[in-house]
């Protein structure tokens, strides 16, 4: 998932991997136009809606950080967790096509390596900082802890409020 940081006591949008990919696939579709091509041909705009398919299982586990009563965003997940979706998604994309599959994996290496240095985050490094045992303690649990925080999900997106 993707949730908003947002301060203290304040809301947090929280958005299910499906949405961003569906987000992802309308902005393909609606930009483009005079500045540059739109993204037409046929691989390209299926890895673009579904580039995070991996995600879905873990998504509706609704897997909680113990550490914020919101559900784990993205960067955040346990290595232990977060290592299903990024082959999920290649493996469900060359399964389309090998070109999909392709970039598919080229996003899932981004994300772990600094965005081909356009970032300077590189959660390879977030995974070797993790206190393994306690990230495996904490997989198995579900739910938040006692007045952490409230989630309302509407659609699959919704706010994290922490009180």
């Amino acid at each position: 998932m993707i949730v908003q940081t947002a301060p203290e006591g304040a809301p947090r949008f929280v958005m299910r991997m499906s949405e961003h990919t569906a987000l992802s696939d309308q902005f393909a579709e609606a930009f483009g136009k005079a500045d540059f091509e739109p993204v037409e041909d046929e691989a390209s705009r299926y890895i673009i809606a579904n580039h995070d398919t991996g995600w879905a299982d873990l998504d509706a586990e609704f897997r909680v950080d113990p550490n914020t009563g919101c559900p784990y965003n993205l960067s955040e997940t346990p290595f232990e967790l977060i290592m299903g979706t990024s082959s999920g998604s290649p493996d469900f994309n060359e399964r389309h096509d090998p070109f999909s599959g392709l970039l598919s994996s080229m996003h899932s290496w981004g994300l772990y390596n600094g965005r081909y240095g356009l970032s300077d985050v590189v959660l390879l490094d977030k995974v070797a900082e993790q206190n393994v045992p306690a990230a495996e303690k904490n997989a198995g649990g579900r739910g938040s802890p006692a007045g952490a925080a409230q989630i309302h999900l509407a659609g699959g997106q919704g706010q994290c409020e922490q009180s």
